[in-house]
This record gives structure tokens, C-alpha cells and sequence, in this order.
């Protein structure tokens, strides 16, 4: 990282170097207990050292459904206060305890009612409650580690509190304890009092409407507002200043807009400024209304992909930026 410069690095396999992973789908980042980066993949989990700035595979050798080796993982989120870490995966959620490395998992049972429907889990995120709230294809479920029972919620055509849509994309968690889901046709946020949901949908006769029903990224900032990233109509954000939708686009001037109108990843710095990962990464100071865009390009290099899916601040301040061919990024975030 060239502080002087600002430009991203990609990180290098200690036994293989950049390419090893340069194909690699890097679909999720969190950081584990023990402070070293998690990285999922479509082809198994991967840990980063940032003391050595190397990354190793996890459980080369641990193969099956007990295993992660190879598999594709659409998400994960780290439950660092218990060292748990949960995976959503192409076979089921997965629990991993960090210290013992066991895990434990939960796949359809025809037998059980209450166990999951679905085997292909694309996102995931973990309660104050300790539920973990788990999105797929086929609705959204709702997991209670204790009595390792699953709730599952659909869509009702008849019902308007019912969930949006059956494809879930991505779901939040702020810190008042809502849950927000993101799905192809719509902004989900569900009411705990009643088990039922409130729906956010576009509407072009309403101008403070969402700029679009096809949601990629629910993110909460630290002053506890919510942006909201489509496809393929940027990025949505509440400005309770002024009580009105904003939208963030591209624009023909690429100091007052973002590189690209699908927005899927999204994560704040240290500072207050948002990452937003559409067409490259552009940092954004929501104070000044400025933008930093961050490419491939002669003057900027560093990030080479186009099509950044998800970023993650860590606890010292660095951002992540996991893309779909490119492998992965750390802007070391200056002192």
C-alpha cells in the first residue's frame, strides 16, 4: 500500500503467489476472533495473516459435508464475543467453533419440520438475541441455536406484511436490533411483534421511494442510518437532515457521482466516509458530498476489478473488498 498515493494492493498466497487465487470468487470477509481475516469463497474458506500479509487455505486436508474444503461459501458472519463462526453454504448453514475448529451442520432432514428446506443458503447475518437469520432462493429462515429450530418466511401474495419476494439477496442487522432484508423485489424490514414485514418497493409516482426494488446491500452506518444499494439504480440513503430520499448515481461528472448504478458492496471507515463498490471502489464523505474513485486505471492503480460484491472494515480500520474474478483488496487505512 502506498500511503502517498493511495492505491490498493491485491494480497499474495505465501505458497502460490497472486495467481493462486486470482479466479477465485471472494464472496464474504469478516474478521475472526483472534484478529486475522476471514475470507469466503467459491471454493472453500480462506484466512489472511496481516501481520505476514499472506493467506492460507483453511482444512486443506478436511473433505465431505463435514468439511469446508472446496465449497462454495456465499457468506459468513463472526460471532466473535462466543469465537463462533457461521458460514451459509452451498451445502447448509454451517457452525464452526474457532478454538476447537469442530463443526457442526444443518442441512434439509425430510424427518424434521423444523429443520431448514434449503441447501443453497446465499446470505446471513447473527441477532443480539443470538438468532441467525439466513437467506435463500426459497425465502428467508430465522434459526434459534438453542432449540436448533428453523422459522421460515415467504412470500403470500394475499398477505402485504408477508416477505417482498422469495429471493433474498442480503440481510442486516442494525444495533436498535431490526432486521433488514434485501431481496430481488424489495426493501424488507421485519417486525418482531408480529412475525410480519414491512416493504419498501419502488414506486415511480413517489419520488421519496426506493430508486429501486431489485436490492443488493443493506448496510447501517454508525450514526445508525441505512443505505441501500440496487440494481440498477445506485445507492439509496435517508437523510433524516432534510427528511428525504437520497439517491447516489453515476454522473458525467465523475467528481459528483459513483463509477456504476449496481451497488453491492458497501462498508463505512473509520471516519464517517462510505466505501461503495460499483464499477470500482469510490469512497464517499457524505459531509463534503465528495467522491474518491478508486480503479485500474494509469493514474490509480491497484484495484483491477469492476465488479467489487462486498467490503468489510476491521477493527484496525483497513477496508476489504472481495470481487468476482479479481481476487481480494486491503486499502491500509492511514494512522
Amino acid at each position: 500500500y502506498d500511503r502517498a498515493s493511495e492505491h490498493l494492493i491485491e494480497a499474495t498466497d505465501k505458497d502460490h503467489g497472486p495467481s493462486s487465487f486470482a479466479k477465485n470468487v471472494v464472496s464474504s470477509i469478516e474478521e475472526a476472533p483472534n484478529g486475522e481475516i476471514l475470507l469466503g469463497s467459491w471454493n472453500g474458506l480462506y484466512i489472511f495473516d496481516p501481520t505476514t500479509r499472506e493467506y492460507r487455505q483453511f482444512a486443506p486436508t478436511e473433505v465431505g459435508e463435514n468439511g469446508l474444503s472446496g465449497l462454495a461459501i456465499f457468506d459468513l458472519v463472526s460471532d466473535r464475543a462466543n469465537k463462533v463462526i457461521w458460514f451459509a453454504t452451498s451445502k447448509g448453514l454451517k457452525r464452526m467453533d474457532w478454538h476447537s475448529k469442530q463443526i457442526l451442520n444443518f442441512i434439509p432432514d425430510p424427518d424434521n419440520p423444523d429443520s431448514i428446506s434449503n441447501n443453497a443458503l446465499k446470505t446471513i447475518a447473527l441477532d443480539q438475541q443470538g438468532d441467525v437469520w439466513v437467506g435463500a432462493d426459497n425465502g428467508l429462515y430465522r434459526f434459534n441455536p438453542g432449540t436448533q429450530t428453523f422459522n421460515h418466511y415467504v412470500n403470500n401474495p394475499a398477505a402485504a406484511n408477508s416477505l417482498s419476494d422469495n429471493i433474498v439477496r442480503h440481510i442486516t442487522v442494525g444495533k436498535n436490533g431490526w432486521v433488514w432484508v434485501g431481496c430481488q423485489g424489495g426493501l424488507n424490514l421485519f417486525n418482531r411483534e408480529n412475525n410480519s414485514f414491512i416493504r419498501f418497493l419502488h414506486d415511480e409516482g413517489q419520488p421519496f421511494s426506493i430508486s429501486s426494488s431489485i436490492t443488493r446491500r443493506v448496510y447501517e452506518d454508525n450514526n445508525g442510518d441505512i443505505w441501500v444499494g440496487t440494481y440498477p439504480s445506485g445507492v439509496n440513503f435517508y437523510d433524516r437532515t432534510s427528511d428525504a430520499m437520497r439517491v447516489l448515481k453515476p454522473h458525467t461528472d465523475l467528481n459528483r457521482g459513483l463509477l456504476n448504478k449496481t451497488v453491492e458492496a458497501i462498508s463505512e471507515d473509520q471516519q464517517g466516509r462510505l466505501w461503495i463498490g460499483a464499477g470500482g471502489m469510490t469512497r464517499y464523505d457524505l459531509n463534503s458530498d465528495t467522491y474518491v474513485h478508486y480503479r485500474n486505471t494509469g493514474q490509480n492503480p491497484g484495484i483491477a476489478t469492476t465488479e467489487p460484491i462486498n467490503a468489510h472494515t476491521d477493527s484496525a480500520g483497513d477496508i476489504w473488498v472481495g470481487s468476482w474474478l479479481n481476487s481480494f483488496y486491503r486499502y491500509n487505512a492511514p494512522a
